[in-house]
């Protein structure tokens, strides 16, 4: 584990779900610490409960066994308090760019017209100046993730968890969000939990990588990224060490889906 204290701490922590008929394991016992001020990430193969994890670090979903803890944040409620952006950007088609950027200010409190004034003052940094006034469907998938990352990050969270927000972006849309994401988070020091089906993105983004098994999920495999920053994408992917990270990873995947 890379040193420091713990943004997120997970003990023991478990899921399962119960659709009625029976029960499904989702997450076996886990245990995770996610550093403050670093870029952390999930992989792991579809449905093995990457996901879930998600939802219960931010709040939205209870475990069934184990604890979550926030030494950063204190004790408390989780929702609410965690930075959350799923793997959908879930913009509301009746909403302009601004106003859907102001959603999460204005559900925490925010009067409308200063949420909108506090989302227009970033709209040059995240690459929206001048679609102020567009609405979703005028938008490139690209641009809409901006968005609901702009509404992420305005409610000012010293974590947040973002879920495959590139997995629907095409690879050059995907690999300069990448780069965009990678500056954003460097010039704000915050704590970022990113999840990923992406070997070479996880790689790309993080301080530490996390390999999860098939359902039910657990953590087999914890990797210390140590590429030097500022990264760039075509360096860094054609590296030695980049390859030798990789390998190891898709050994170890090969390993638990067998």
């Amino acid at each position: 584990m890379i040193p420091g204290p713990a943004a997120l701490r997970a003990r023991g922590l478990t899921r399962v779900y119960d659709d009625g008929h029976r029960r499904v394991p989702a997450v076996d016992p886990t245990d995770l610490d996610i550093p403050e001020g670093k870029f952390v990430t999930i992989v792991g193969p579809s449905a093995c409960g990457k996901s879930t994890l998600l939802n219960m670090f931010c709040g939205l979903d209870r475990p069934d066994g184990g604890t979550i803890e926030t030494p950063v944040l204190g004790a408390g409620a989780l929702l609410g308090r965690v930075g959350y952006m799923p793997q959908s950007d879930l913009l509301m088609p009746w909403r302009n760019v601004t106003e859907n950027a102001a959603v999460g200010l204005e559900c925490l409190g925010c009067g409308r017209a200063e949420a909108r004034r506090r989302a227009g003052e970033h709209m040059r940094q995240f690459g929206l100046e001048g679609f102020e006034h567009a609405y979703p469907g005028q938008l490139s998938g690209g641009m809409r993730q901006r968005v609901a990352m702009l509404r992420t990050f305005l409610c000012g969270r010293r974590i947040n968890l973002l879920d495959e927000p590139f997995g629907k972006l095409d690879a050059m849309t995907r690999t300069s969000m990448q780069a965009w994401l990678l500056d954003y988070w460097q010039e704000n020091a915050c704590t970022i939990l990113f999840v990923t089906h992406d070997i070479d993105e996880a790689l790309f983004l993080s301080d530490e990588v996390h390999l999860m098994s098939p359902r039910p999920g657990r953590i087999v495999l914890s990797l210390a990224v140590d590429l030097p920053r500022p990264r760039r994408y075509s360096e860094v992917v054609t590296s030695v060490a980049f390859n030798r990270m990789k390998a190891t990873l898709l050994d170890q995947l090969g390993k638990v889906a067998a």
